[in-house]
């Protein structure tokens, strides 16, 4: 991330996080799981963003253990945006996006799911990373709202779990 492109971040943190929510409450009420959320900080400057540490979007309580879950949702300009299930996932995309590699790769703690919203909030697409990562690969693509190419995770789309966003 460069100092030109933080506004990018903080726009697309604050647009994911009403995301963040649907799924914390879809899975608290429909999957019987207990939720924790931690408050959502956002580096003010590009200078600050050190200071601040990704641990995850939601985190499920077990009796012994504890689960973090990232949440994306896509922008209504991706074309993917009105994602319902697997055959309306664009075929071109030759996959299903899962996280930048830096930023998986410099995670204190691996997410246990990797939670894709579609723009309208109504469908998920869940990526198991216990059970899907020896599967992925990884794509360099250009970052078009950053200018910037990135690497990227990618997992076969198979291996998705799409599903409805019960209300």
């Amino acid at each position: 991330m460069t100092k030109e492109t933080h506004a990018v971040f903080q726009e697309r943190m604050r647009y994911s996080l009403p995301a963040v929510w649907k799924i914390a409450q879809f899975v608290c009420e429909h999957k019987n799981k207990t939720v924790m959320l931690r408050p959502t900080k956002i580096a003010a400057t590009y200078q600050e963003r050190k200071k601040f540490k990704d641990r995850g979007d939601i985190t499920i309580v077990g009796e012994s253990q504890e689960w973090t879950y990232e949440v994306k949702r896509l922008q209504p300009q991706n074309d993917a945006a009105n994602f319902t299930d697997l055959a309306s996932w664009p075929e071109h995309y030759h996959g299903y996006m899962v996280d930048s590699c830096y930023s998986f790769d410099n995670k204190d703690k691996k997410p246990s799911v990797y939670f894709t919203v579609n723009a309208p909030m109504t469908h998920f697409g869940a990526v198991v990373v216990q059970t899907t990562e020896e599967f992925w690969t990884t794509k360099g693509k250009l970052d078009k709202e950053m200018g910037i190419d990135k690497r990227y995770y990618y997992c076969p789309q198979h291996l998705v779990i799409f599903g409805e966003i019960l209300q």
